[in-house]
């Protein structure tokens, strides 16, 4: 029985739930696996894996959760150790037998305890392992330092050979295409598989639940998780600049204790607007993305960092107008696959009259602080940094933001002033997007990723060294992610 063991620390709805969900529904299609096991941390949501299963035609879907492979933040101190962990992968190996470990998101480092029994076994019983890298901790998470000194792991070289495994046995794939032109030949960089056509179509049951719920509510949807690098508080106030009479409703809720405290600042943040904002109306409702979307009458995506662009794919293919917020490499290479987005804007210009007088004080104590959390061959680079931007919305912290919006009253003028597009955009109809026409060839991409030469074994250092470095150019810029 050929088997397919894919391991995350959860499956919450997010971005890497829907390439690991788009991603078996592809590979599966090719008659590839006959067996796949999520390996995880919690146990998904039944809906979700009942939904997934169906979509397997075929092929046995198994899941193993044990919560000491979800995030180490989440365990009580000492009651996850490197000998229990190994134990824990070593048994599943023995049991499930996989050909094939496709492992997401260990450069996160949210467990590197995990990520370093998953190399010593995948040596040990020579198994193959795909890493799948969508973001990386030394990208504006360097809190993260502390947590993985506090498990055990005392130098960056430790920290390394966790996050980023290298040899024969391991393939490195990056869903951002800057990773790949950091990382050359280390990497090989596949664009996430797209949404299918049939999984934008809303079931005629759910539109009509979908109407029951909603009814006649105008709104304006924002289907994401409750991150910081989302930046929802800039799609809070483009709605206030652009519609003040429609609900902003919110796909996801919190999640964890750190989106429930940015929760509270986007609800009141919107609530200093008069406007009303309703996060995780999904789960609420039952309703999936495509239906919350299919009544939408704008989608906006206004991230200040994503890998992909998942949420202008989906738009797009439903015909929704969309709100885009440009990001580098990402929104290019979705236009250079024909891709149409005509209300995409690259800042929401800040006059000089809106940015809130403590803002600059506020950034330097709060970089000085960041730049702390770092090991200490990494310090002296950022503290050499300088590079706040308070020209856009954007570039302000979650407290400068919050300022202004409680002052957008007497900003108004000058936002409308600086950002001339906005006039254009409310009075003229809006426009829906045109999807691009993405490459189909998924399964075929990640097969031959074998075919590329492995990365160099004990150069994991090297290749987190030269990544730190090429994004220390923007970190200082970005507050709302400290």
């Amino acid at each position: 029985m050929k088997t397919l063991l894919v391991y995350h620390y959860h499956f919450r709805p997010g971005g890497v739930r829907s390439v690991i969900e788009r991603g078996l529904i592809e590979w599966c299609f090719q008659g590839v696996w006959d067996r796949v096991v999520l390996v995880c941390g919690e146990a998904p949501p039944p809906a979700w894996t009942a939904a997934l299963a169906g979509r397997l035609p075929g092929v046995r879907l198994e899941i193993s959760a044990n919560s000491q492979l979800g995030y180490l933040s989440e365990q009580k101190s000492g009651s996850v150790t490197r000998p229990g962990l190994r134990r824990i992968i070593g048994d599943l190996t023995e049991e499930f037998q996989p050909n094939l470990i496709w492992a997401h998101n260990l450069s996160l480092g949210r467990n590197l305890l995990a990520g370093l029994a998953l190399g010593q076994i995948c040596v040990e019983k020579q198994v193959r392992m795909l890493c799948h890298d969508h973001d990386w901790w030394l990208q504006h998470r360097w809190e993260r330092w502390e947590e993985m000194r506090a498990w055990g792991f005392a130098t960056l070289a430790e920290v390394a050979n966790a996050s980023f495994p290298t040899g024969p046995l391991f393939r490195h794939v990056v869903v951002h295409p800057q990773d790949a032109a950091l990382l050359g030949e280390a990497v090989t960089w596949v664009a996430n598989p797209v949404p299918r056509a049939d999984e934008m179509v809303v079931p005629p049951a759910e539109q009509v639940r979908a109407q029951e719920l909603l009814g006649r509510l105008r709104y304006w949807l924002v289907p994401a998780r409750v991150l910081r690098r989302k930046n929802l508080l800039e799609a809070v106030l483009l709605q206030r600049l652009l519609a003040p009479e429609v609900t902003t409703l919110l796909v996801a809720g919190p999640a964890s204790p750190a989106e429930e405290a940015y929760a509270r600042a986007v609800v009141a943040g919107a609530g200093k607007m008069g406007l009303e904002v309703r996060l995780g109306v999904s789960p609420d409702l039952g309703l999936s993305v495509p239906g919350l979307m299919e009544g939408a009458e704008v989608v906006l995506q206004t991230s200040v960092q994503e890998g992909f662009g998942l949420t202008a794919l989906e738009a797009s293919q439903q015909g929704k107008p969309l709100i885009l917020r440009r990001l580098p490499l990402v929104t290019a290479w979705l236009e250079q696959m024909g891709g149409v987005f005509r209300h995409a804007y690259d800042q929401l210009k800040l006059p000089a009259s809106c940015l809130p007088s403590e803002e600059l004080g506020r950034w330097e104590q709060t970089w000085r602080t960041r730049c702390a959390f770092l090991p200490a061959a990494w310090r002296s680079l950022a503290e050499a940094t300088g590079a706040a931007d308070f020209s856009h919305f954007a570039g302000l912290s979650l407290a400068g933001q919050l300022q202004v919006m409680e002052n957008f009253p007497a900003l108004e003028s000058g936002f409308r002033q600086a950002n001339p597009w906005l006039e254009a955009w409310r009075t003229n109809a809006w426009q829906p997007a045109t999807a691009p026409k993405c490459p189909a060839d998924w399964p075929q991409q990640m097969e031959q990723v074998w075919d590329h030469p492995p990365t160099a074994a004990g150069t994991s250092l090297v290749h987190l060294e030269e990544l730190f470095r090429a994004h220390l150019k923007d970190a200082a810029c970005w507050p709302l992610l400290w």
